[in-house]
């Protein structure tokens, strides 16, 4: 079994996707943090709290950033998968099936911060 390592918002897409029966169809938030929670236990589970899922503030800031990429309609807590969404969400499935998927290791917003200042102020 290959590994595949896939941020939480691809994760989130892979979620809606399987939600969505890969159609435009519109899902409850509390839909979303359930299903996320039961498919992905490590990723999104409450702060110290591994047996409940984390329905704050960091699966709203990932959805809201989906939908700003344009990969979700939002319409009071009910989330829709645009074309974008619904294309981006059949090839991640395509290139999840049969994987273990895995978080993937992205550097801190700090270092990534820190090595951009450092470029810019090349000589």
């Amino acid at each position: 079994m290959k590994n595949l390592k896939l941020t939480k918002q691809e994760k989130i897409i892979l979620v809606l996707f399987k939600l969505s029966t890969s159609k435009k169809k519109n899902i409850k938030f509390e839909d979303i943090v359930v299903s996320l929670f039961k498919k992905f236990p490590k990723d999104f589970h409450l702060k110290s709290y591994n047996k409940y899922p984390d329905s704050g503030d960091r699966v709203k800031r990932a959805l809201y950033t989906l939908r700003e990429r344009g990969y979700l309609f939002v319409n009071n807590m009910i989330f829709t998968l645009t074309d974008k969404g619904l294309y981006f969400g059949q090839k991640l499935t395509t290139r999840s099936k049969g994987a273990n998927i895995r978080e993937k290791d992205n550097l801190d917003r700090y270092f990534l911060n820190e090595i951009k200042d450092r470029k810019s102020t090349r000589l």
